[in-house]
């Protein structure tokens, strides 16, 4: 992420924002994925929505020409019963006829009868034809809005989901624009000023902790096998004259300035010969250093006591203290 710098300040242990970006590219981001959020919450859930109704119309669809050819089989039934009762009433008229014992219009009348209903049965079966079909079709609606329900209850999580994940991408990124310090101290140096662009590259902000007094020391490349960390060592600094700090061996860097790589990922080169880089040590102080004023970037001198030729180490010391009492008397102004 990149952006302009809108406040660079120092930092102590009640204040640790080291600088802040322009917030505003960050929040409008912001804005617009939780506007797409509940944009997408809404169209999702109208969309379940409204293929839950389809499919309760479409059921009730169904149920209603269920019981249309329900009523229309109780129907046919019904005048199935009478054309039965009338065709045998026919019968029964006819032979009576047929011995002068009946009437010719109760014959008549009853083979009326038996031709009415037979044409309302067939009127009434081909209803329910039409009615089936119909049946059919609103089967055929109601499986098409199944799955269209089943499809959007299924898609609204995946939505969503995706949805979420640039809200959160857009809410850390609007939080990357206010830098924190990791821990409590100074800064000693900034190469911030407001309105500076500010992207992934140079160190902007250097902190000095004050929760732990770390030194970084350098020494000839000759040695960086020979140091192990929890050696002893001493330091001596013109900051300090005539005094000796303590400290031990916490971890030697694997790495210097010459290995760096440039923001592109090209590698640092240079065409002239030039003398090998120092190595970085790191040490940690054992002395109090309360009241002592030592600012970073402090030169001194250093020893450290490894497991090979140990009995030097005190012509190391006793040189270690020559120097810092000449710093002690000659301290210069």
């Amino acid at each position: 992420m990149s952006g302009a710098a809108d406040d660079a300040r120092l930092l102590d242990q009640h204040a640790n924002v080291l600088f802040r970006m322009d917030p505003q590219p960050y929040s409008d981001d912001l804005q617009k994925a939780k506007a797409n959020y509940a944009a997408s919450q809404l169209k999702t859930s109208n969309a379940i929505l409204q293929t839950t109704q389809t499919v309760n119309a479409a059921t009730a669809q169904v149920q209603a020409v269920k019981a249309e050819i329900q009523a229309t089989q109780a129907t046919i039934s019904a005048l199935q019963s009478n054309l039965d009762l009338t065709k045998t009433r026919l019968k029964e008229y006819t032979e009576l006829k047929s011995k002068n014992a009946g009437s010719q219009f109760e014959v008549e009348k009853y083979e009326t009868d038996v031709a009415s209903m037979t044409d309302q049965i067939l009127a009434q079966n081909q209803k329910m034809a039409a009615q089936q079909q119909q049946l059919i079709a609103v089967q055929a609606e109601l499986v098409q809005a199944r799955d269209a329900l089943r499809e959007a209850t299924s898609l609204q999580p995946e939505i969503l989901t995706r949805d979420k994940a640039e809200v959160a991408h857009a809410q850390w990124s609007f939080d990357q624009t206010t830098a924190i310090a990791p821990d409590d101290g100074y800064v000693t140096q900034v190469t911030l000023q407001p309105g500076t662009m500010v992207s992934v590259g140079p160190v902007m902000v250097l902190v000095n902790k004050k929760s732990s007094v770390l030194v970084k020391v350098t020494v000839m490349q000759n040695y960086i096998n020979v140091i192990k960390p929890g050696e002893e060592s001493e330091v001596a600094l013109p900051a300090l004259p005539g005094k000796i700090l303590r400290a031990k061996v916490v971890s030697v860097e694997k790495a210097t300035g010459s290995g760096a790589l440039y923001p592109e990922g090209r590698l640092k080169s240079s065409y002239e010969p030039a003398p090998p880089d120092r190595m970085f040590v790191v040490l940690h102080l054992d002395d109090n250093l309360n009241g002592m004023v030592l600012p970073v970037g402090s030169s001194g001198w250093i020893a450290i006591r490894g497991d090979d030729w140990k009995s030097l180490f005190i012509i190391r010391q006793i040189t270690m203290r020559w120097y810092t009492w000449f710093n002690y008397i000659f301290t210069g102004y």
